[in-house]
């Protein structure tokens, strides 16, 4: 069981929100769902975060002990460069808190509606419906794309 983290309420309260705006917004681009949670008050950048990170945390919790194997690694490009960062999801205080949460206080209603969003919840879908053992899956480094 991983290790429980410095919980920070104003992050929490702004993943709650974030969890609930991805929930009821399924069909639309990150880009709408960012924008809302802006006029919500969040600054944009962590509105970004937020998208992206909440979807792999949740479905890696999800999986947890369930086979699949993932990297701790994502590759950051911003804007239009060619050029990537490699960084740590766990070091990645949006990941870290929303992983924590999902996994000491339990999935949101409808998990789905929100994991479905992952990358890798989408690969490691595709993988299992073409044939494949959970324990045979294992994850690169999430690829993550921002506009600037």
């Amino acid at each position: 069981m991983p290790d429980k983290i410095h919980h920070d309420p104003a992050l929490s309260r702004m993943i709650q929100i974030t969890v609930q705006t991805l929930a009821q917004n399924t069909d639309q681009h990150d880009r709408v769902v960012i924008d809302q949670l802006v006029v919500q008050g969040i600054e944009r950048t962590l509105a970004e975060d937020l998208v992206i990170f909440i979807p792999v945390a949740l479905t890696r919790v999800m999986l947890y002990q369930k086979g699949p194997t993932f990297s701790d690694e994502y590759w950051l490009t911003r804007g239009d460069s060619d050029e990537y960062t490699v960084k740590s999801l766990n070091e990645n205080k949006v990941y870290r808190q929303a992983y924590d949460t999902f996994f000491h206080l339990g999935l949101p209603y409808n998990p789905l509606r929100i994991a479905g969003r992952s990358p890798e919840f989408k690969a490691i879908n595709q993988a299992l419906l073409d044939g494949a053992k959970p324990e045979d899956l294992v994850g690169g480094p999430l690829s993550v794309f921002v506009d600037e």
